[in-house]
């Protein structure tokens, strides 16, 4: 189990609208901080998420239907993924994304802790 604090959301990073949260860790550019989730990793380990792990966002609970080739890298190195909201049936799959269920946004302040899991 891993679990990440989030320390700021970017102005533009919580439109439901478009069913994805982009995560990064401390280490961004101004205009990616803009667009996305920064969160400060708490714990160390590798990161091993497959089909079937949950992630929490505090209590609220999601399931991981499918995940991207590079995201356990990605995440590992930088904290970074995408994670998406929708039924990814018939989609293209994103190499850094996770698809999770339930299909719902969550609600996501700074200071949310989020647990891999």
């Amino acid at each position: 189990m891993i679990k990440s604090v989030v320390k700021q959301i970017g102005e533009h990073a919580m439109d439901a609208k478009d069913e994805m949260i982009i995560l990064f860790g401390e280490k961004v550019t101004e205009e990616i901080e803009k667009v996305s989730v920064i969160q400060q990793v708490e714990t160390s380990g590798p990161f091993n998420l497959e089909v079937g792990d949950t992630i929490l966002f505090d209590d609220q609970e999601y399931h991981i239907v499918k995940i991207g080739s590079v995201s356990n890298r990605h995440l590992e190195s930088m904290g970074h993924v995408t994670l998406m909201f929708k039924d990814p049936e018939g989609m293209d799959e994103l190499s850094n994304a996770i698809y999770l269920e339930p299909y719902t946004f969550p609600k996501i302040n700074e200071g949310t802790i989020i647990t891999y899991r």
